[in-house]
């Protein structure tokens, strides 16, 4: 059911969260007026406070636990930002060292791949489409370029050098799809969603609509924002909160700037 959701938005999820959690807060409380009258359960009211706390501690547990999750995946997509973009720099300053045609060929796929990868995360890093399509087709490109370039200088140390780094260029486009494509399992956000769910209803059956309305309706709220900050971490392609893509627009600003080699300075990616 979750995994269905994927593509819904966040705000239409956030209020069906909420419906679902006013409206078993509403059944908590139900049952705890039934329960009274019929007499059953007259001394849970003697625990409820250690009940709700113990709740909300575990909810607070997994929550946190859970958040953790995607703000290392967030971390990790961020840094592969700066690694590629450095790696492009790199590549770049070598080809420099070719002799023409090789330099002006390699010169200007690093350039075209870098503004592909700016174009590709401002439409969202999509896994297909004919952004990708030329995505792979530039980075088919470099590499026969690499070779071509690599026999030209096949004897000296130089070469390995230029294609190592190339390898990791190609490398890193293959990491960062991989990871903008891989999302937290669904059990974990079923497991949250459960505790979300049973929290809701322990404080309906404990506090009830006439002791705390507004403070509850405050929490439940809380929750759900939570539930959705959690959410929108584990969406690179379609959530709000996506990782700056500065380093590479501002390598794409310094190879857009320079036809002939590139001014060390002015590579703003190295050096983070």
């Amino acid at each position: 059911m979750l995994e269905r959701l994927n593509g819904a938005p966040l705000w239409a999820i956030g209020i069906g969260l909420l419906v679902v959690l006013v409206s078993t807060f509403a059944l908590g409380h139900y049952l705890n007026l039934r329960y009274e009258r019929i007499g059953r359960f007259t001394n849970s009211t003697d625990f409820s406070g250690y009940v709700v706390t113990a709740m909300l501690g575990l909810l607070a547990i997994v929550m946190a636990f859970t958040f953790s999750l995607s703000s290392e995946r967030f971390e990790e997509r961020r840094q592969l930002v700066i690694a590629q973009a450095n790696a492009i720099g790199t590549a770049y300053l070598q080809a420099q060292l070719f002799d023409s045609p090789y330099r002006e060929r390699l010169s200007g796929l690093l350039r075209a791949y870098t503004k592909q990868q700016v174009a590709l995360a401002n439409s969202g890093y999509p896994e297909s489409g004919p952004l990708r399509e030329q995505n792979n087709k530039l980075v088919t490109n470099i590499w026969k370029a690499t070779e071509a370039a690599f026999n030209s200088v096949r004897n000296t140390a130089f070469a390995s050098l230029f294609v190592a780094s190339v390898n990791r260029v190609i490398d890193l486009d293959a990491t960062r799809a991989a990871v903008r494509a891989t999302r937290l399992p669904t059990e974990i956000f079923s497991v949250l969603c459960l505790f979300l769910i049973s929290v809701a209803g322990v404080l309906g059956y404990e506090i009830g609509l006439e002791r705390g309305l507004l403070l509850t309706s405050f929490v439940l709220g809380l929750m759900v924002m939570a539930f959705l900050l959690v959410l929108d971490l584990d969406r690179p392609q379609s959530g709000g909160i996506r990782e700056t893509q500065g380093p590479m627009e501002q390598l794409q600003i310094s190879l857009g700037a320079s036809s002939g080699p590139l001014d060390p300075r002015r590579n703003g990616p190295h050096g983070h």
